[in-house]
């Protein structure tokens, strides 16, 4: 009906690829601690971390939005 309703979803995507952007320039993804014995074990260390993060920050969008607009 309105361009704010097409917007919002738009600015929401938007919102999360920024969080983790932020999130990626902060978290140290090539540091390797010397414990590993392999890239894909390092590999999967560091993408455990980023999905947990990034899925807490869509679970945490969405529990706001929710609360915020009913």
């Amino acid at each position: 009906e309105n361009n704010g309703t097409a917007m919002a979803p738009y600015m929401m995507s938007v919102a999360l690829y920024v969080a983790c952007m932020a999130f990626t320039l902060m978290y140290p993804l090539l540091k390797n601690t010397g414990k590993t014995t392999s890239g894909l074990r390092m590999w999967a260390c560091k993408a455990s971390v980023m999905y947990t993060v990034s899925t807490l920050m869509a679970v945490i969008m969405i529990g706001v939005l929710m609360l915020v607009n009913g």
